[in-house]
């Protein structure tokens, strides 16, 4: 995996002139990381982990504060590189100088330094002991400073066009409008169309006209006074001389996010006011597993090797007393070359490798070389000169990109009676990188003392942007915390379950939750799962499941004794006869639903926890390979110089569904030796190919979702059109171009 950018300028430059910059994916064993640091590298992972994950939480708390003082509060002005090393440096435990300071870091401290005993009382957090952090407050601070810019680059658009559709009522008009039309007797065509003239064409309108800073030019009383309100409440916040580029925010919040923060906020705020879900404006750290952390030479020398002094440029004898130099990851090429950073998390390593010694100068280094840049862009088909196309004859594969079958491919001199197809699925990616089964692990194989206290905190959104909601979120998560960290950070320890550690809310309707799996008036404390629900058999058949997935684990087998695993066997056994006897009572079901439900928590108290970082690392692993394979699966099928022409069809992320991979499939396929092509999809499914007349659905079918049967039992089918003049049924498959005769 390469990370690689480039330097404009007008001079023309070899490969091996190109600065590069490559990131290696490995494990502390695959560098030779000594045993005798490994514990040290751990402390220290997991206490950068949690000042960092404070230091998020701290600088949303200052903005909050700030914002709740002062409405014009300079929001852009504070998101920072300084602004947030230095929130990190004052949550750690240390003596500052103030000394001659700059204007903007005495003012960035003042800041802090007025709400740090606040959050440290609220947070009940305690500043850890961490010499010589600059350099961790260095590159840490980047990263906060870095999924700021990053949340506001890729979600300001879709959250004010939701914010838009929320404050005009789009869904409501068009539920009411087609109620009230099928009522009069309207065909499904007039509807579609009155609805599109009357609520979408407007709606976009008005999207349009905020996109350009315009106030809308829309009917009358299609927003209502509040609505008004609010619009003109977000377009106030730019100023009046501020131009979006090329007259479009959507353009211009990806070219200069940080113009677009505080708007941001504003969004976030009169969303919530409207009682709809809070979404992120301020990047927090939620995970209890421990991140990566960047370690370099002088971070290696004062808190792994526990130096008190730095040597100057004996960076390479440093990292040879902890790793090993002559593994294959690290051994020295004539290329590329390790330099002296790396990320790890305890268990993963990202292993930085160059082809440039490191200048602290900037960006220019000693050689002059440039850094190269990975080309973004994709050319379309049409845009091939005469020439090209014919260097493209026999060799396009056509790949049709989708949710289910991420990509369905069809080779040009494919037939009826000669198919040349490739499917690569979602499912067949969920089982190559073991995703699935890592869910269930995860879900089936945590305590219920970890899910209580996870139920507990997630009844407060950590996405609020009111004050008090968040300043009770905090509160909450450092109280349950304690046995979170400790859960999620051991990497196949046995916890002890008697540890006296109880949960304590100050509010009344919230009880003590006990770390040993007990919990007082435990129905008050948590919202139960869907399954509890329903009847007892269902309930106990959900139970059976999960304790049949905990028995067929290959660890469950290794780790627990033969009495245990019989057990095991004969709890499941019995619990099958009493699903299958028809006259089993409602009793009998609760009674044998107590068995289960304690055999699972016993069972897994006398197992080690899950290896949540190692769990990680081989996801990473395992998606590399998959996509390896299909590579090699494309090549096999349509050769070595198969040019790749792809939909350009992309998708916002839907919930309950996995993010499906538009640029990063592109880029990966072209980075293995393909030529990849893009052709415009828009209208293929629509439009007949033979004379480019309309397409209809017309075949009824059972809906293939059971659970929405009761109330819809058939459907007409998605992927099935025909045209009303022709003879020719369409299956709409690769750019929905291919003819079946009947």
């Amino acid at each position: 995996m390469s990370v690689e950018a480039e330097q404009s300028n007008n001079t023309t430059f070899s490969q091996s002139e190109y600065r590069r910059i490559t990131t290696i994916k490995t494990s502390l064993n695959g560098i030779g990381w000594k045993e005798n640091y490994r514990a040290t590298l751990n402390e220290f992972v997991c206490s950068v982990n949690d000042l960092v994950t404070h230091g998020f939480a701290f600088a949303k708390f200052i903005f909050l504060k700030e914002f709740n003082k002062d409405g014009e509060f300079d929001f852009n002005k504070y998101v920072t590189k300084a602004f947030f090393q230095e929130v990190l440096l004052a949550l750690v435990d240390r003596k500052t100088k103030e000394g001659r300071l700059a204007e903007k870091t005495r003012d960035i401290r003042q800041l802090i330094n007025t709400y740090k005993d606040e959050y440290i009382q609220v947070s009940s957090y305690i500043p850890i002991t961490l010499t010589n952090a600059q350099q961790i407050a260095f590159y840490e601070g980047t990263k906060i400073h870095t999924a700021y810019i990053n949340n506001v680059a890729q979600h300001f658009g879709n959250r004010l066009r939701m914010f838009l559709n929320l404050i005009s009522n789009k869904k409501e008009k068009i539920e009411n409008m087609t109620q009230e039309m099928k009522s009069k007797g309207f065909t499904d065509e007039e509807i579609k169309s009155s609805v599109r003239t009357h609520i979408t064409n407007v709606c976009t309108q008005l999207k349009l006209n905020v996109s350009a800073k315009k106030f809308p030019d829309i009917p009358a009383n299609f927003l209502d006074k509040k609505a008004l309100e609010q619009l003109q409440q977000f377009l106030d916040v730019y100023p009046e001389h501020y131009k979006f580029k090329k007259d479009s925010i959507y353009y211009d919040v990806k070219s200069s996010p940080q113009n677009h923060l505080r708007a941001f906020y504003t969004l976030a705020k009169l969303c919530e006011e409207r009682k709809n879900k809070s979404f992120t404006c301020f990047p927090l750290r939620t995970s209890f597993v421990p991140c990566y952390v960047t370690i370099d030479a002088k971070i290696l020398n004062y808190h792994i090797l526990k130096r008190k002094s730095f040597p100057v440029g004996q960076k390479h004898e440093l990292w040879k007393q902890v790793i090993n130099y002559d593994c294959k990851a690290i051994k020295y090429s004539t290329t590329m070359n390790f330099e002296g950073t790396l990320d790890t998390d305890g268990v993963g390593v990202s292993l930085l490798k160059q082809n440039f010694s490191p200048d602290r100068r900037g960006t220019l280094n000693v050689e002059g070389k440039p850094l190269k840049a990975d080309n973004d862009e994709f050319r379309y088909l049409e845009s091939l000169s005469k020439k090209e196309l014919d260097n493209t004859l026999k060799k396009c594969v056509l790949i049709d990109p989708g949710r289910h079958d991420l990509l369905f491919c069809m080779h040009e001199d494919s037939s009826i009676e000669e198919k040349k197809l490739f499917r690569f699925t979602r499912n067949q990616k969920l089982v190559e990188t073991k995703a699935r089964r890592f869910n269930k692990l995860r879900k089936f194989m945590k305590p219920a003392y970890i899910q209580e206290l996870e139920a507990s905190l997630s009844k407060i959104p950590a996405a609020t942007v009111d004050l008090v909601k968040y300043t009770k979120y905090i509160k909450r998560r450092s109280k349950v915390s304690q046995p979170l960290k400790r859960y999620y950070s051991s990497e196949g320890e046995f916890l002890d379950r008697n540890i006296g550690y109880v949960y304590e809310d100050s509010d009344e309707d919230d009880p003590a939750i006990g770390i040993d799996d007990t919990a007082a008036a435990t129905d008050n404390i948590c919202p139960k799962p869907a399954f509890e629900c329903k009847k007892s058999k269902n309930k106990l058949g959900t139970y059976l499941s999960n304790l049949r997935y905990i028995h067929q684990e290959n660890n469950t087998q290794i780790q627990l004794a033969e009495d245990d695993i019989t057990q095991l066997n004969t709890v499941i056994q019995q619990t099958d006869e009493i699903l299958q006897k028809p006259e089993t009572t409602e009793e009998g079901f609760e009674s044998q639903i107590s068995i289960v439900k304690n055999l699972l928590e016993e069972t897994k108290a006398k197992l080690p926890t899950l290896k949540f970082r190692k769990m990680k690392l081989q996801s990473t692993i395992n998606r590399q390979q998959s996509e390896k394979r299909l590579v090699n699966a494309l090549k096999a099928k349509f050769g070595e110089d198969a040019v790749l022409v792809l939909g350009n069809w992309s998708a916002s992320h839907v919930k309950f569904h996995e993010p499906t991979k538009g640029k990063g499939m592109r880029k990966m396929l072209r980075n293995e030796g393909f030529e990849v092509l893009l052709i415009d999809e828009f209208n293929t499914s629509s439009i007949c190919p033979e004379c480019n007349s309309d397409l209809k659905k017309f075949k009824t079918i059972e809906n293939p979702r059971p659970y929405r049967r009761s109330k819809m039992l058939e459907v007409i089918c998605h992927g099935l059109l025909k045209y009303e003049y022709c003879i020719q049924i369409l299956v709409v498959g690769i750019f929905h171009l291919t003819l079946i005769c009947l």
